[in-house]
């Protein structure tokens, strides 16, 4: 107890405490600011174990492998191309062929 109680009180100790907590703050929502950055699909889901892994290793680990999953592309199937803006004409559709 003495030791504990001395390491606050040194020349830094509140500052080493404040570093140490910023650092585990961060490091235990790294893996929901990876899958952000990354736009990675499920973001939520990779939020949502994050938030529930609390201080367990495994979940943590889940959520980082989720994080690093390949990331959405802009051009996935399914996506739509953007919508013209006012005054301007649609981009130009696929060449049909004509009968004669």
């Amino acid at each position: 107890m003495g030791a504990l109680a001395a390491a606050g009180t040194g020349p830094g100790g509140t500052a080493g405490a404040f570093v140490i907590t910023i650092a585990g703050i961060a490091l235990y929502w790294l893996p929901s600011l990876i899958a952000w950055r990354r736009r990675v699909p499920g973001l939520g889901q990779v939020v949502i174990v994050n938030v529930f892994a609390f201080f367990f290793l495994v979940p943590w680990i889940i959520a980082l492998v989720m994080a690093f999953r390949p990331p959405v592309s802009r051009t996935a199937a399914g996506s739509h191309p953007p919508a013209p803006r006012a005054g301007q004409s649609p981009p130009p559709g696929p060449e049909v062929p004509r009968p004669g």
